[in-house]
């Protein structure tokens, strides 16, 4: 296990990341072989079968258990846009929450699938901490504004070399485990330069864990109730998974914790290469910036395409709404203006993607229009050429702060294209 519970000190080494490898043969590498090679082979190739079987349902649960979870939210955020009575602001307030918690219990069985079945590959790239660190922020801040805490991140101007999209799922466990655990104060995150590296942290003020349960605390299951500090919801498997991705980016965890005090998780990743000025932009913070945009908004979920469209105009964008990509393209020709952003659902109907839509939109429009896509899907079912191509991706169940942020970050002068 890589886990310090140690007075902070350099790290003297990187893990190694894994390096798995499944061969699985087939029942043509054992012609002629023994009854004993044959049964071999006949367990292995139906051991191939079930993996396939595994990652087909993955998939497909994924996007389907969290549809409705992103119609609740989107729902949700418009009756509290338009409801001033507190109880039944309250009560809305109760369905969101019960909502995040099924949630993340979600994630975290997705996530523990994921790993079991290997279809995670990291893929490090350089990127700016302090864009990661200003993400994290965003997207934690309703949270801790509901708890009543102060959310403070210190940003940073260093270059990091890790795959971003999973050690934010790492940094997101140690944030949301901040969040909940710590009843007054607040939360810091941070990155700091080391030796040869940069730590992220998070500090909390929260109870603190005793020393001798902090060699226990990344184990599955384990949940430290009123006896060992920190009680908190779930299944015990959030800094499970926290650690078992960390190994899998070669990256170690530590931690530091004082009973009566709070605790700080700390994660090191090797430095990465000075970036080109125009990477290291960070993104536009203005949500106003989205009044007056025209947006097309694709989905074949009825339901999710009638609340974003209810949301999207509440905040005071023109919409046109379609279940698929050729339906847009038809409905848009009608348009004299052209749209200024493409949000699409992933998995639409008829074995059509959300990519395949904004081909044709942009198509259609004759420019790279700024484009997000909205997934369900594990991030190994996702059309790898969707980062080449400029499009954002979103994970559902979107927040509606965090959609409409990444809405204005696109929209912003820079990025927003002529009407």
């Amino acid at each position: 296990m890589v886990i310090q519970a140690l007075p902070d000190r350099a790290a003297a080494a990187q893990a190694s990341a894994w390096d798995h490898e499944y061969q699985l043969a087939t029942g043509a590498d054992f012609i002629g072989a023994s009854p004993c090679q044959q049964v071999s082979a006949a367990a292995l190739a139906a051991a191939r079968r079930a993996m396939r079987l595994d990652t087909r349902l993955l998939g497909t649960a994924s996007h389907d258990l969290r549809q409705p979870l992103q119609a609740i939210a989107l729902w949700v955020e418009l009756l509290r846009e338009r409801i001033d009575d507190p109880e039944v602001c309250r009560i809305l307030a109760k369905i969101h929450s019960t909502a995040q918690g099924a949630e993340r219990l979600l994630d975290t069985l997705l996530d523990i699938s994921r790993l079991d079945l290997g279809v995670i590959a990291p893929k490090p790239v350089d990127f700016h901490a302090g864009v990661l660190l200003d993400h994290l922020c965003a997207t934690f801040a309703p949270a801790a504004a509901r708890s009543r805490l102060k959310l403070r991140v210190r940003s940073s101007d260093s270059i990091a070399r890790s795959d971003p999209v999973l050690l934010e799922r790492v940094l997101s466990n140690f944030v949301s485990n901040a969040i909940r655990n710590t009843k007054q104060g607040g939360v810091l995150v941070g990155c700091r330069r080391r030796s040869g590296h940069l730590c992220f942290e998070v500090w909390d003020t929260g109870s603190g864990i005793p020393a001798e349960r902090l060699p226990d605390i990344f184990d599955e299951f384990v949940q430290l109730g009123a006896d060992g500090g920190r009680p908190h919801g779930g299944v015990g498997l959030g800094l499970s998974i926290a650690n078992r991705t960390a190994e899998l980016l070669g990256h170690r965890i530590r931690v530091r914790s004082r009973v009566g005090s709070g605790s700080c998780f700390r994660i090191d990743v090797p430095r990465g290469e000075a970036l080109h000025p125009a990477a290291c932009d960070t993104p536009a913070d203005d949500a106003a910036g989205i009044y007056g945009a025209f947006v097309v908004f694709v989905e074949d979920d009825a339901q999710q395409r009638d609340a974003m469209e209810q949301l999207l105009q509440r905040w005071g964008c023109h919409t046109l709404t379609a279940s698929s990509g050729t339906g847009a393209v038809t409905q848009l020709s009608d348009h004299l203006r052209a749209p200024n952003l493409l949000l699409c659902d992933y998995r639409l109907a008829h074995h059509e993607t959300g990519m395949d839509a904004i081909r044709a939109l942009r198509a259609a429009i004759g420019d790279e229009v700024p484009a997000i896509v909205i997934s369900g899907e594990p991030r190994a079912f996702v059309d790898p050429d969707l980062h080449a191509s400029g499009i954002l991706l979103l994970r559902k169940p979107v927040a509606a702060e965090q959609l409409r942020l990444r809405l204005a970050e696109l929209l912003s002068p820079k990025g927003r294209p002529a009407a």
